[in-house]
């Protein structure tokens, strides 16, 4: 009797086969997906490092020539072909007595500069305003 049950729980059944496949391609499909969002999740950190890069050098590079920042104005990176920067006046504001403009100056890719691409890299910056 017990040499009978025995033989008889040898193999699995389909059900338990199909079962165990079904959850190994969740796993596999979950894994692939994770993979992909941070293979995207890293390019776009990457961009935006160089964004912020481009940033810094044209700030340093537009307070050598000049004492103001042009606004509004756009215009193409010259060392860096893939981005675009821009600049806009956000608003007006009193520091230590002192009238100050808040001027935006972003970084976007090139290739998708309209008015309401989300920038790369954002900097806010105070300048003296000529208007008080």
């Amino acid at each position: 009797m017990n040499k009978a049950r025995y033989n008889r729980r040898i193999a699995f059944t389909l059900i338990e086969v199909l079962a165990g496949l079904v959850l190994l391609a969740g796993v596999v499909a979950m894994s692939l997906v994770a993979i992909s969002n941070h293979r995207h999740s890293h390019v776009v950190l990457r961009k935006q490092r160089s964004a912020l890069l481009v940033a810094d050098a044209l700030l340093a590079e537009w307070y050598k020539s000049s004492s103001t920042l042009p606004v509004p104005s756009s215009g193409a990176v010259g060392q860096n072909p893939e981005f675009a920067w821009r600049t806009r006046r956000v608003g007006t504001q009193q520091v230590c007595g002192i009238w100050t403009d808040t001027i935006r100056l972003e970084i976007v890719e090139y290739s998708t500069m309209q008015s309401e691409t989300l920038p790369l890299a954002a900097v806010d910056l105070l300048q003296r305003s000529d208007l008080r």
